[in-house]
């Protein structure tokens, strides 16, 4: 690639497997498809806290990295862990590492797994420049939920973490971050932005991207676990079809929906609005998440879960969504449909909080569909437990329960304290 062009390809491995052990041939079979620059997939270890294998891999690793890297000449990144051994303690630290077409590490960034036993220095993000004109920041997955200073056109995103079943986690979001900043991603989960064409082989997908960024971004459809709801309403097709206003609160999030129909077919399939509530581990921490969310339900009980990408029989003329949320959290637009056009999302910051309004228009073929804003602050757990058991001592089935106790008891304690009166 030279550097007068205004693309570069980024590649990334496209079947989803694991390939630990086939790093040095995944680097040439990009190589063949004149990739600028490959992302290998993160090195999975379901048992992260012991991570006995992690003394070996790494410099295993880096070797065969930096040998296919300098043999193909082209720029590769990997997330890799590393097992530090200080003072009878140890860390296993997760690190992004870049190599250029010479195969040496241009860019390391490092944070550890858990919380840091070793006073080892760590940084979250770094840059690099290439030689064919682009400079790229690099992050990890979750970084992107506190990322402050985007001042760069392009991004790359290493390093995803054990993910907890039926939580939203960071990776599901790096599209709707590309979206949001206007820049362009690649990360191992997908590429996004200004994205050109598209090359497949065995293994390995490769798009061309447009160098000076993402001005005129587009929000990309992505696989999302149910955003779970505090509070929900069925939603009224037959009102929708003229339109259809809702207000949902729950604590102190109320959301506002309006919704019109362009259509609906004979299909059992329903829809439920709402508020979300729940969390999100980022990084070791775990941060409460916020939301409006729209979402596809099917089946003779209605049961809300995720849909195959079939036709609904349900189109949408306008669905619009409106939130206040607090200015120290992020939100991002969340989407599942195979039918992405005419998306807005808007946020205004007033004294107190922030405004989001998100719409999207002609549509069909909706699974999910919301504003989803993560709190900056994590959760004190001791904190989050006394409050489960205050709550629950003071709730009214424990009332009832002692309310039962008392009716129970009485008598017997009555006659009791009459027979020690009459003992002394």
């Amino acid at each position: 690639m030279v550097m007068c062009q205004d693309v570069y390809r980024a590649a990334i491995i496209g079947n989803g497997k694991p390939h630990t052990k086939n790093y040095a041939s995944l680097i040439h079979e990009a190589a063949k498809l004149n990739a600028d620059i490959l992302l290998l997939e993160t090195v999975k270890d379901k048992n992260f806290e012991s991570c006995g294998r992690c003394d070996n891999n790494y410099d295993e690793i880096v070797k065969a990295v930096s040998t296919a890297a300098k043999e193909t000449a082209i720029y590769v990144g990997v997330h890799v862990y590393e097992k530090i051994t200080c003072n009878r303690h140890e860390d296993i630290v997760r690190s992004n590492l870049i190599f250029n077409r010479n195969g040496d590490i241009i860019s390391v960034s490092r944070k550890p797994l858990n919380k840091a036993n070793c006073n080892s220095t760590y940084s979250n993000s770094t840059s690099f420049s290439t030689d064919f004109g682009v400079k790229f920041g690099v992050l990890m997955e979750e970084d992107i939920l506190n990322a402050q200073d985007i001042n760069l056109s392009n991004y790359i995103i290493l390093g995803s973490r054990p993910r907890n079943s039926g939580k939203l986690h960071a990776s599901q979001l790096v599209s709707s971050w590309a979206f949001i900043s206007k820049i362009n991603v690649v990360s191992t989960n997908g590429i996004y932005g200004n994205t050109g064409a598209a090359m497949k082989s065995n293994n390995i997908i490769v798009k061309e991207i447009k160098k000076n960024g993402n001005n005129k971004p587009k929000l990309q459809s992505s696989s999302y676990d149910l955003p779970e709801l505090a509070r929900s309403v069925k939603l009224d097709l037959e009102l929708a079809m003229q339109g259809y206003k809702e207000n949902v609160c729950f604590e102190e999030v109320c959301c506002h929906f309006y919704l019109r129909l362009a259509g609906k077919g004979n299909s059992d399939v329903s829809y439920n609005i709402g508020v979300h509530t729940g969390t999100m581990d980022v990084g070791s921490q775990t941060v409460a998440t916020r939301g409006c969310v729209l979402v596809a339900c099917a089946g003779s009980d209605q049961s809300c879960s995720v849909l195959s990408g079939n036709s609904l029989d349900v189109t949408f003329k306008t669905i619009s969504i409106s939130s206040n949320f607090s200015q120290d959290s992020k939100q991002f637009p969340i989407l599942q449909t195979t039918d992405v056009k005419n998306i807005k999302f808007d946020q205004q910051n007033g004294i107190n909080n922030r405004q989001v309004n998100m719409e999207i228009h002609e549509c069909n073929n909706v699974l999910n569909f919301g504003i989803i804003s993560i709190e900056s602050k994590p959760i004190d757990r001791s904190s989050e437990q006394f409050i489960d058991f205050s709550s629950y001592i003071s709730s009214e089935n424990v009332l009832e329960f002692f309310d039962y106790l008392w009716i129970r008891l009485r008598v017997p304690i009555f006659i009791v304290s009459i027979y020690i009166l009459e003992m002394m």
